[in-house]
């Protein structure tokens, strides 16, 4: 039997967590600086549940909280195996009778997290830390939940707590550099990434994202040596052929960002910066 030879596997564009303008911040000076026109999705409303303020605690009688402990152990075993819709109404109760129940608000948030109902689950989390200021183990839904929602602010800072305590995951650091740079905060955002960048050195959209940093913060020929690393590994990556391109337009390299700007169309002729890159590109031609 022959043996084949060892292939080199190929390199796959990059899936970001959420998809495309989610985590897509390079393109944030064409947005400002060149009239770029993206949407930002709106957070939805709202929604607080009943919290322990609004109680009055101090008439929980023996069997109020006896009965709560009870809803919750039913609840708990809903959970236990993934039935969240079911073990809901039983924390509801949990929470009814005792509202102080750290537990019962801890599992509510994890129920409504499991089925991605991010508000209520947020609200939850948030209700425990209310309750118990040093419960560190929801700091990290917290701080994921909060990018879900955009809440740009509580990510930053529930993502530096949880760096802080914790040896967080690739994913965590990405997110809360993202996190960063929504706040424009590209200094801060540079730092995460490089811790990053030196556990995986080849985490092409942390490379990709820091390149866009760079542009924000003006710094171009750092940018542009940012954007040539990440298609020096992977050359067809079209966030880092627009960035590239971008930067070269910021610098003053209008023929470098032509030529950049025709490429990222010809792989992504129906994508999401496609229109706007398509009236630069006229723009650039004009002037010439």
């Amino acid at each position: 039997m022959t043996q084949q030879p060892n292939a080199k596997p190929l390199l796959k564009e990059p899936r970001f967590t959420q998809e495309d303008t989610h985590h897509d911040v390079t393109v944030s000076p064409l947005k400002r600086g060149l009239k770029q026109r993206i949407t930002d999705r709106k957070r939805p409303a709202r929604i607080a549940p009943k919290k322990a303020s609004q109680v009055d605690v101090a008439r929980l009688s023996p069997h109020d909280l006896e009965a709560s402990a009870h809803a919750l152990q039913t609840a708990k075993g809903y959970m236990h195996t993934l039935q969240w819709n079911e073990a809901i109404p039983y924390l509801s109760v949990a929470i009814d009778l005792n509202p102080r129940s750290v537990l019962a608000w801890q599992s509510l948030g994890q129920a409504y997290q499991a089925l991605e109902v991010s508000e209520l689950a947020f609200d939850a989390f948030q209700e425990v830390l209310r309750l118990d200021p040093f419960n560190t183990s929801v700091l990290k839904p917290l701080a994921h939940l909060s990018e879900t929602l955009r809440v740009w602010d509580k990510a930053v800072h529930y993502f530096q707590r949880y760096t802080s305590l914790f040896q967080a995951s690739e994913a965590d650091y990405f997110a809360y550099a993202v996190a960063l740079e929504h706040q424009e905060r590209f200094t801060e955002a540079v730092a995460v990434y490089d811790t990053l960048i030196a556990k995986e050195s080849q985490h092409l959209p942390a490379l990709n994202n820091r390149a866009g940093c760079y542009m924000n913060l003006n710094e171009y020929e750092q940018a542009i040596a940012g954007f040539r690393h990440v298609l020096g590994i992977m050359p067809n990556f079209s966030r880092a052929i627009l960035g590239l391109a971008i930067a070269q337009d910021m610098a003053g390299q209008p023929a470098h960002a032509i030529l950049g700007y025709r490429r990222y169309l010809h792989l992504q002729p129906c994508g999401g910066h496609a229109e706007t890159v398509q009236e630069r590109l006229e723009e650039l031609r004009s002037l010439r």
